[in-house]
């Protein structure tokens, strides 16, 4: 049961560090502006499927879903469709790939790149943005991943680390 709880604490603490670490967005280098969007809680939720359980991944994902979507950006639905989805394209990826920690960090980028295409498309669609596809990609969607590609190497480290200590159990080792 404390197990339980000290992951959704986890992605409760990345859920409200998150905004705290885009004070690097956006950076003007020249005159060239780049936006680095961190994503702690999707790639927490791709790993906490992998590895531990897809179901609670796609469970917290439906919450921290929907408090993203209320305290952020007031559109609801939005982060709480595309969490689970992610969360549960993940575990389902996975029980086809052999999951390690490299297999599953470079399909954490993958699906952080679908997120953000996908969230992308939506603002463009609904007229949020206006930044063209060639800009996002540019100025947005390769500092993202800079930023996630970071973030991933040290989920991965902590993930080995509690694997290790039998911290985190996968869901079919309790069975």
């Amino acid at each position: 049961m404390m197990r339980r709880f000290l992951v959704v604490a986890a992605v409760a603490l990345l859920f409200l560090l998150e905004p705290g670490f885009a004070f690097l967005s956006p950076l003007q280098l020249g005159d060239n502006v780049y936006y680095f969007v961190p994503r702690f809680v999707i790639v927490s939720l791709i790993f906490l499927a992998t590895f531990h359980s897809k179901k609670r991944a796609i469970l917290i994902g439906l919450f921290f879903g929907v408090l993203y979507d209320v305290f952020y950006i007031n559109i609801i639905g939005l982060y709480a469709f595309v969490y689970p989805f992610l969360a549960f394209l993940a575990g389902t990826i996975m029980r086809y790939i052999r999951p390690n920690m490299i297999v599953t960090s470079i399909v954490s980028l993958l699906l952080v790149t679908v997120m953000e295409v996908i969230l992308y498309q939506f603002y463009h669609y609904i007229g949020f943005t206006t930044m063209p596809w060639a800009s996002f990609i540019q100025h947005r969607l390769l500092p993202t991943m800079l930023t996630n590609t970071l973030f991933t190497i040290l989920m991965a480290i902590v993930f080995v680390y509690l694997i290790n200590k039998r911290w985190i159990r996968n869901e079919m080792d309790t069975v």
